[in-house]
């Protein structure tokens, strides 16, 4: 966590930091992560400040592309905590039904 408070993502060498480190990322992120082997991503849910709601957000360790909102959303959910299935070909999540918005 950082001095203000914020949640990072790093990914360590298993050996320990000094064989690796790097920060991949930063931000409004629940502390739940996902590591999707096969797949080459790691997934996480963050609040999405556009949709104002948390969703499962993706991101590749290998590179230092922007996280992305994965396409597959409930709209009236609010996302808590997500796995990869043992040969990573599902996922599987928690989720709260929100409210509808009052106009």
């Amino acid at each position: 966590m950082t001095t203000d408070g914020r949640i990072e993502i790093g990914i360590v060498d298993a050996r320990g930091e000094k064989f690796g480190f790097i920060r991949r990322y930063e931000g409004d992120v629940v502390e739940s992560f996902a590591w999707g082997g096969a797949a080459r991503q790691i997934l996480f849910i963050q609040m999405n400040p556009v949709a104002q709601r948390y969703q499962i957000f993706s991101l590749d360790p290998e590179t230092t592309l922007a996280p992305k909102a994965l396409p597959v959303h409930d709209m009236l959910r609010h996302y808590t905590d997500i796995a990869y299935s043992p040969d990573g070909k599902k996922i599987v999540f928690s989720c709260q039904k929100r409210m509808a918005l009052m106009k």
